[in-house]
């Protein structure tokens, strides 16, 4: 069942003024407990940290979200989609015939992009696989979805995909704050083999439920490229996983700035397979 979240206003949302979020029962352990497990003396490493991050995540889930971008001179663009994500991993977290994961994408509004819809499979042992239906030939192609912004928005499909990052090198940081919240901070460098333009991710995870609050993206010169952050009201518990419903991704270069809301979502949701058949983009019902 769909559930609904709390309305933001467009202008609260575009400003994402933070503030530090409210007190909830925790689901995962404090950073207290966490250090308190390990041998004295040692410390998380930030590939210990990053994988508590990666494992605050659904299995699966269905979400409507709207992204509003603005370009330098204030002009504002919307639009809304529907997000269907499915983990095809085992119980050991290992892919399923190369499969880690299937995303599928369907544009609602702007009115000349509905029912257009994308088909991501994210694989461990090649290139992504990438489906784009158009309506208007009533065909499935294979695309390159690598590093393009959705509708002009300053978000791109692989935004939205799964993420799991295996092929990196995690390093951590002092630990550091975002508006007032302690975090740790991990720098993941990524494998020359890795197909990205990314290839520094700096993140910011606060210590409760290892949400990301802010991460920079750099180039191999170490050129800042984007950078994303959360409203901090605006994360909630969903069956025991936290995320953010309100966040903006900013294109340094561009001077460029995009809102995503969460407006609707159903974690955990059972999809029978075909679903995310390439074979059945056109006929995909939500």
């Amino acid at each position: 069942m769909w559930r609904r979240l709390r309305t933001l206003g467009l202008a609260f949302a575009l400003a994402l003024a933070p503030s530090p979020a409210a007190a909830a029962e925790e689901q995962l352990p404090t950073a207290a407990e966490v250090e308190a497990g390990f041998p004295q003396g040692e410390r998380l490493t930030g590939r210990e940290i990053y994988d508590r991050f990666l494992r605050n995540k659904f299995r699966s889930s269905l979400q409507s979200l709207t992204i509003v971008s603005m370009d330098p001179g204030g002009h504002q663009q919307e639009v809304l989609l529907l997000a269907r994500w499915k983990d095809y991993r085992d119980e050991h977290d290992r892919a399923r015939d190369g499969v880690i994961a299937k995303t599928v994408v369907r544009f609602v509004e702007p009115f000349d992009m509905r029912r257009t819809t994308y088909l991501i499979v994210a694989r461990d042992d090649r290139t992504h696989d990438q489906y784009f239906y158009a309506p208007s030939t009533h065909r499935v192609r294979r695309v390159l979805l690598r590093g393009i912004g959705i509708m002009g928005t300053d978000y791109t499909i692989d935004d939205l995909m799964f993420q799991s990052i295996q092929d990196a090198d995690y390093e951590r940081l002092p630990d550091g704050e975002v508006n007032g919240v302690p975090t740790y901070v991990v720098r993941a460098r990524m494998s020359p083999d890795l197909d990205t333009r990314y290839r520094v991710l700096t993140t910011y995870l606060e210590k409760e439920h290892y949400v990301a609050l802010r991460t920079l993206y750099e180039d191999g010169a170490g050129v800042l490229l984007r950078e994303h952050r959360v409203n901090l009201e605006s994360i909630e518990e969903f069956d025991g996983v936290w995320i953010a419903t309100a966040m903006t991704m900013r294109n340094v270069r561009e001077d460029t700035m995009s809102t995503m809301l969460v407006n609707y979502l159903t974690p955990n949701a059972e999809f029978e397979d075909v679903l995310f058949s390439n074979f059945e983009l056109g006929r995909f019902t939500w």
